[in-house]
């Protein structure tokens, strides 16, 4: 995601704040050609930094780009897994609270993808 974050220089300098964010450019530029061609920069790079990371998954929530992801054997995770796994672990104590911010800063989030979640995890109530 080496492109995108320089693209939009300011997030590349928050990002470098945090000493456990490794920030690649993706080696195979034949493959980011023609991923370029399906997807947009940022969703491009991340899946070839995965392959050739051989990461565990790849977070990752635009459909298209998932689902070209799971073409090229990319295990997957969306932003509320992410959060799912973190409540699980005792790391955070609310999903929904985090919801809320990721809503706040512009996030878009499947409304029913989201209540079916929280149902789920007993932070909602049923119908």
């Amino acid at each position: 995601m080496q492109g995108e974050l320089r693209a939009f220089s300011d997030h590349g300098e928050q990002i470098d704040q945090f000493s456990w964010i490794n920030v690649r450019a993706p080696e195979n530029r034949e493959m980011l050609a023609q991923l370029l061609e399906m997807l947009d920069l940022g969703e491009s790079e991340s899946i070839i930094v995965a392959i050739e990371s051989n990461a565990n998954y790849l977070i990752i929530d635009e459909y298209k780009g998932r689902k070209i992801a799971e073409l090229y054997g990319v295990k997957i995770s969306g932003i509320l897994g992410v959060l799912i796994q973190a409540k699980m672990q005792g790391l955070i104590s609310s999903v929904q609270e985090n919801i809320k911010k990721l809503v706040e800063i512009g996030f878009r989030l499947d409304k029913s993808l989201v209540e079916r979640v929280l149902k789920s995890l007993g932070e909602v109530q049923g119908d």
